[in-house]
């Protein structure tokens, strides 16, 4: 492909298909777009990964609080590979920020934690204006397990969105499993 994106990441982004030339304009743009952005992000993985083997907390917290929005969301994620309790209170502040992909992906990655002082932010997040960062403190309330997700969760069951309404549900039968 002459621009070092894997193979895998290429098929997430054609759907497997290959890219014909001379065809709509408009659609090449895009694929173009994507793989820059894939590119990017990426090699910004694959370059922390190379610097930094132990995978310093203090660099990804820094990354999570100051790095533009996919950097950010990056920290978020490597946070929870990471799985250092200190990185809880850090994630937390990013449920926060205004990039919805980065409060969805510390909502997530808070899932891995179990931290109970994440509860009362993730049943706060249950109420964003985007679907995917309701569904990622569902899923994130599901990895806490605390009873006081139990009545936010069944609130959630009567979300607009059909993907929220589902995770709440799987969430709660998780919590409820866990009491």
């Amino acid at each position: 492909m002459g621009e070092n994106i894997p193979v895998d990441m290429h098929e997430s982004i054609t759907g497997g298909r290959s890219i014909k030339k001379g065809g709509n304009g408009k659609n090449e743009l895009k694929i173009n777009k994507l793989f820059k952005f894939w590119k990017t992000k990426y090699n910004w993985r694959k370059n922390y990964m190379v610097e930094s083997e132990r995978r310093d907390l203090d660099y990804l917290v820094k990354e999570l609080e100051e790095g533009n929005g996919s950097r950010k969301e990056d920290a978020a994620e490597l946070l929870a590979e990471l799985a250092d309790p200190r990185a809880v209170d850090p994630l937390i502040k990013a449920l926060k920020d205004e990039d919805s992909h980065v409060r969805e992906a510390a909502a997530l990655s808070l899932a891995v934690y179990e931290d109970t002082k994440t509860v009362e932010p993730l049943i706060e997040l249950l109420k964003d204006g985007k679907a995917s960062v309701r569904y990622a403190a569902a899923i994130g309330l599901s990895g806490v397990g605390d009873n006081r997700a139990i009545e936010p969760l069944e609130k959630a069951l009567k979300d607009e969105s059909p993907v929220v309404r589902k995770v709440a549900q799987l969430a709660l039968n998780s919590v409820k499993e866990r009491q």
